[in-house]
């Protein structure tokens, strides 16, 4: 009973850690019985469970754990009357060998691995990145992530390939199954064997990971979502010279204008072409996965449901509770109004809210952050999925939903398939759909509308006010580059409409949109103007139309403009190849793994090749 009890209890999630489970016996006829009485087919077969049973346990354990010395295997320890036994005690005391043994190998490696980092100095990795882009000579790159996550190891194991194919030596350490957690030794093992010239991690800061990695090896934080460490101030994505930042990049990650500028290169949306093209499909699979409408999502879990999981997880008094609930029903109320959602206007409506509620000012932006934000997508995804739902119901279409998640929601069960494997699986479907509609609030740009496209199928992308707004940001950044007009000191500019074909065919576009431009000229003071001409991150951001062509055909706003779109996808295949081929031919000019990699190199080349100077 007990065994079985344990077992479930630490199954985690599709996409969270679940623990290794380890019983003893004194013999195995305990087993046996414990087995016959209770059901045990589950925690028997589990590759996580392991039991060791009879006079010999404690040799079969320490057998069995020697090859495990660099990851954790410290835990709580659960016995029963009748197991407090001499083979429990040796058990035991195999763990404290472990913890010995671990703790001496964790000082050797830091040492080993110190030594060799105080031998080399900047230029020596600067010669290193130099020869590596004038002459080809292949770096050692080490690629950090973990398997507890729905997208950054997919993210993690393509850049590696993509390295691999452009002739690097690239090594990928992740976790070996979904029940082991890595140890400070585990990451100095990899970096004492590999001797990366550069370390490139998802989402995580080289102080994050620990105080072992070296301070002097060139180390990459690759952004993929905006997770409140990367925000910290104690911990900067580029604070030294040997450290840089590349992904979907915000300012406020940033200590300064020119720290952003030296060492972070904005990269928002990547797709690896090595996973996601146009090859030949398993006919087979693409006859399982086909549908008019595939809708393809991690996020099933219902806002009511996020809401719960978040506040029970948070040490909250009940005051503070009930006004988080308040919040998280305005967040979807918010949501729910018509036009544009607007991602600005919500989070200075939410922190209005936060900061009249009595939270510390310093909680703000992590709610914001840990809260608001994941509420809002998932407000959006499922309202933008009940679109779809409805429509294809109507119509008589044919709807799959692809996922974590939709089996557990009621008003979507029935549509559910489970989750498709990134990769193969993944591609199949978005090629087998006549349309795959996507939704993300900061931006319809994303790396799923590029892997879709690739794949040779159709990404219809829910518009958001940023997204308008930033059509605009990009046409006045293409007067300011083109004019070359310098604004200094409290100088205004203004900018007629009329006299600029960037601001004019953007108003055009507008106009489809449903939004009519009512001014004929735009101000911008010195300060805003030479920010937007000049940053690093507002440079290196598409415009939708950089990417999906004429947003009025592959974007919506409305159920009835998704409809009307849907119906071209289903009924006119030319239209749909056409715009397909459109997107796959963008991406494929600055939107890959492919072009990240080599932007990523040239970028710390750059900055090792500058100076010191602390921004």
């Amino acid at each position: 009973y007990l065994l079985g009890e344990i077992h479930q209890r630490t199954a985690g999630t599709e996409t969270s850690h679940a623990s290794c489970v380890i019983a003893t016996a004194p013999d195995w006829d305990h087993i046996v019985r414990a087995a016959a009485h209770h059901s045990a087919a589950q925690w028997l077969l589990d590759p996580r469970v392991h039991i060791f049973a009879g006079t010999n346990a404690h040799c079969a354990f320490t057998e069995w754990l020697e090859p495990r010395t660099a990851y954790l295997t410290s835990g709580v320890t659960i016995g029963t009357a009748s197991a407090l036994s001499p083979i429990a005690e040796h058990i035991l005391g195999v763990l404290s060998d472990e913890l010995r043994r671990k703790t001496s190998e964790d000082a050797r490696l830091r040492q080993q691995v110190a030594d060799r980092d105080r031998a080399r100095s900047k230029a020596h990795w600067a010669d290193r990145f130099r020869s590596a882009i004038d002459s080809g000579h292949p770096l050692r790159v080490l690629v950090i992530t973990t398997r507890y996550s729905t997208y950054m190891h997919h993210a993690a194991r393509g850049l590696t390939a993509t390295l691999i194919n452009k002739g690097h030596d690239a090594t990928l350490l992740i976790e070996p199954d979904g029940h082991t957690k890595m140890s400070s030794v585990t990451y100095l093992r990899a970096i004492e064997r590999t001797d990366p010239d550069l370390i490139v991690t998802v989402n995580y800061q080289r102080r994050r990971i620990g105080d072992f990695i070296p301070q002097g090896i060139p180390y990459v934080t690759w952004t993929q979502d905006a997770m409140p460490h990367l925000f910290s101030p104690d911990t900067p994505v580029a604070g030294t010279d040997r450290d840089y930042a590349v992904g979907h990049l915000e300012r406020s990650m940033f200590r300064s204008t020119q720290e952003a500028t030296a060492r972070a290169a904005c990269m928002p949306v990547l797709a690896s072409e090595t996973e996601f093209h146009r090859g030949p499909i398993d006919r087979a699979r693409a006859n399982d996965l086909a549908c008019d409408v595939a809708w393809i999502s991690n996020h099933g879990e219902t806002p009511a449901d996020l809401i719960k999981r978040i506040l029970t997880g948070a040490a909250l008094a009940p005051n503070q509770r009930a006004a988080l609930e308040s919040l998280g029903n305005e967040v979807q109320a918010f949501l729910n109004l018509p036009g544009l959602p607007d991602k600005l206007e919500l989070l200075a409506s939410a922190r209005d809210r936060i900061t009249r509620l009595g939270f510390n000012p310093s909680d703000t932006e992590q709610l914001l952050l840990a809260y608001v934000m994941p509420l809002a997508e998932r407000t959006l995804r499922h309202q933008t999925a009940r679109w779809a739902k409805d429509i294809c119901e109507r119509r008589g279409w044919c709807l799959r939903m692809f996922g974590l998640g939709w089996n557990r929601t009621p008003e979507f069960a029935h549509l559910a398939e489970g989750p498709l494997k990134h990769g193969e699986d993944l591609r199949t479907a978005y090629a087998s759909a006549a349309a795959t509609p996507h939704v993300n609030l900061g931006s319809t740009l994303h790396q799923r509308i590029f892997e879709c496209a690739l794949s040779g199928g159709l990404p219809l992308s829910r518009i958001s006010e940023a997204d308008a707004r930033f059509e605009w940001k990009g046409a006045l950044r293409s007067v300011l580059h083109r004019t070359n007009q310098q604004i200094t000191g409290n100088d205004e500019a203004e900018f007629y409409i009329a006299d600029h074909p960037e601001l004019m065919r953007t108003a055009a576009l507008q106009q489809r949109l449903g939004r009519p431009v009512e001014a004929s000229s735009f101000r911008m003071l010195a300060p805003e103007a030479n920010l937007l001409r000049d940053d690093v991150i507002l440079k290196s951001l598409p415009a939708i139309s950089d990417v999906l062509g004429d947003p009025a055909e592959t974007t919506f706003a409305t159920p009835n403009e998704l409809e009307a779109l849907l119906e071209q996808a289903i009924h006119n295949p030319t239209w749909r190849e056409q715009l397909s081929r459109g997107i796959e031919r963008r991406a494929k000019a600055g939107f890959t793994l492919d072009a990240m990699a080599d932007r990523m190199i040239a970028l710390v080349a750059n900055g090792l090749a500058t100076s010191n100077e602390d921004f």
